[in-house]
């Protein structure tokens, strides 16, 4: 059975003032309930690609489609909307903000979409438990390893359960021992249904992936 077309990136063209152009007429196809590996090498716009499929970034030209809406056609205020609903987003460098507990960093998604303080907290604490961090919830950032803001990183991305994951480099400063448990997390979320957008460097970690693509020359190759 032929999966749903997610996400449909056509002639992207991206620039940057002291740059240049690092997308140049880029086009990608994205499935529903897809694992896609986005690998390249550095410099190359794998991370620039990543931004404009989570709507980080929305300047570039081209067309954009996400589950059949034409991104160019919302709103400022509705393409917001789209991105805290639809995306959970995992970075190399975890992002936590520091004055923040772990429980406070994992709600900041629940608390966007206005969710009870109460209901929150007992999602924050089951799923924190189910990631090995019971005992770290009324720690900060800076008490925790590499791998455990890692985790605290991915809880914070699914907390809300968005129906798109974007990983970028999600292993890249970890040890091989850790970068193995985040992404059978990872592969755990993809067999739950989510669509997972995985941005790497490690070959060994894109075949781990249904698909692998390669942003070359400003375009994706398969």
């Amino acid at each position: 059975m032929s999966r749903v077309t997610l996400i449909t990136l056509d002639n992207i063209q991206k620039e940057y003032e002291n740059s240049g152009v690092i997308l140049d007429n880029l086009s990608l196809e994205i499935k529903k309930g897809e694992f896609l590996a986005i690998v390249g090498k550095s410099g190359s716009g794998k991370s620039s690609l990543l931004n404009i499929i989570g709507l980080l970034d929305t300047h570039f030209q081209g067309q954009y489609v996400l589950n059949g809406q034409k991104i160019e056609t919302l709103s400022k205020s509705q393409r917001e909307k789209l991105r805290i609903e639809t995306f959970g987003y995992i970075f190399q460098q975890y992002h936590l903000v520091s004055e923040y507990t772990v429980m406070e960093n994992v709600e900041l998604p629940l608390a966007y979409q206005n969710e009870k303080k109460a209901s929150r907290r007992k999602k924050v604490v089951a799923l924190l438990n189910d990631l090995g961090l019971a005992d770290k919830l009324h720690q900060y950032p800076f008490q925790l390893s590499g791998g455990e803001q890692q985790r605290v990183a991915i809880a914070r991305a699914i907390i809300s359960q968005p129906s798109i994951i974007l990983a970028d480099e999600p292993t890249g400063s970890l040890d091989e021992k850790t970068g193995d448990m985040i992404m059978s997390v990872l592969e755990t979320l993809h067999k739950s249904g989510a669509t997972i957008c995985l941005v790497t460097h490690d070959k060994d970690i894109a075949q781990r992936a249904d698909r692998v693509v390669e942003v070359k020359n400003k375009k994706v190759v398969v």
